[in-house]
């Protein structure tokens, strides 16, 4: 739609800095279309401005979608992980679009540094169990969580390339927190 070029287009996202922000600066530099980021206070007032037309997309987590979404006030056009969000399994992702746009949070266990290896594979092991558990995935998707896992080397290797990969888009548009 931004790329049409009718007229001005602009996204919202949760505020300066967030994983939307984040988000939008990948959007906007790997479509190269014309469009203007609005940063907001929160999720809900960007939401708010999306249904009342003030802006036309907006880019957030996708749990505060979902109600308006269920009941039409608004159409999720894209999901920003590289799968589908269960909740609503009928919102592409935009890489299934032709859009290079990968921007998941994520969440991680971490202990104290010096944690003694043994400690680290046995809380790996059994956080890995319950990940991988219907109940488990069931209550994290609930939350907006697509569930993944894995061993301590994979998450240290997630780390610095989501570390890498937003430092260069931090320092391409120059953001600066408020």
């Amino acid at each position: 739609m931004a790329k049409s070029g009718q007229g001005k287009f602009s996204i919202g996202n949760p505020g300066n800095g967030t994983i939307g922000h984040l988000a939008f600066e990948l959007l906007a530099r790997n479509t190269g279309a014309p469009m203007q980021g609005v940063p907001y206070k929160g999720d809900i007032p960007a939401l708010t401005d999306l249904i009342g037309n003030s802006v036309q997309g907006v880019i957030a987590p996708i749990t505060a979608f979902i109600p308006y979404i269920k009941d039409g006030r608004i159409k999720g056009l894209a999901v920003t992980s590289k799968q589908r969000y269960p909740g609503t399994p009928n919102v592409p992702t935009a890489i299934e679009q032709g859009v290079d746009l990968d921007a998941s949070v994520w969440f991680a266990i971490a202990g104290p540094a010096g944690v003694p290896r043994n400690v680290v594979d046995t809380v790996n092991r059994e956080v890995n169990v319950i990940l991988q558990s219907k109940e488990g995935r069931e209550t994290l998707e609930q939350f907006g969580a697509l569930v993944g896992g894995g061993s301590p080397e994979d998450l240290g290797k997630l780390m610095a390339d989501e570390s890498a990969k937003w430092k260069r888009i931090i320092e391409s548009a120059n953001i600066r927190l408020d």
